[in-house]
């Protein structure tokens, strides 16, 4: 367990002690593993790496990324895909749970005039579509098409290599949505 920023025997008149200073150092550096609650509004300026888990309570998520993203991070944000791994739950008489159920999700584009995309996911090494490794792909309501030949489908899968195509040239960029589910 991490540990905890303390104030004990901080207050008027007394010695401050260099622990007291130090613990803030050690958490703030990373020096030693503190849990740290931040109550109110938070400004990060410079980049930002997240390891672990993260969790997002409330908020306004986009597809595009979060709400509000600004400089390069909110358009390099295209194409990232965002990782779920859990178990699943089989409704029935199982005999068995063969293990976790991983989920990728993210948002893509084919640009106007091309007609495939190709997504990286080096977690679907060695997959294959239809047995390991499924994908479904959801396009906007507003979309509209002629046909068929228009719609996105997965394509291929390569090594960790995705791609999404369409039969012909666009006149616009075509934006979808799509979810892959591997073992």
């Amino acid at each position: 367990m991490a540990n905890v920023l303390s104030k004990s025997n901080i207050a008027n008149s007394n010695t401050i002690e260099a622990w007291q200073v130090s613990q803030s150092v050690d958490a703030f550096t990373g020096i030693a593993a503190y849990d740290i609650t931040i109550s109110g509004s938070l400004i990060i300026t410079g980049s930002t790496n997240l390891s672990g888990s993260t969790t997002i309570v409330g908020g306004d998520l986009t597809t595009r990324g979060f709400s509000n993203a600004t400089s390069s991070w909110a358009t390099n944000v295209v194409n990232t895909p965002t990782s779920i791994v859990g178990q699943y739950t089989v409704i029935g008489n199982p005999t068995a749970i063969a293990g976790n159920l991983n989920i990728n999700a993210g948002y893509a584009v084919i640009p106007s005039g091309s007609t495939t995309v190709t997504l990286t996911h080096n977690n679907l090494n060695g997959k294959i579509l239809g047995v390991n490794c499924f994908t479904s792909l959801a396009v906007s309501s507003s979309f509209i098409s002629p046909n068929l030949n228009h719609f996105p489908r997965i394509n291929s899968l390569i090594t960790s290599q995705l791609q999404f195509s369409i039969t012909s040239p666009h006149s616009s960029s075509i934006e979808f949505t799509y979810t892959i589910i591997y073992i």
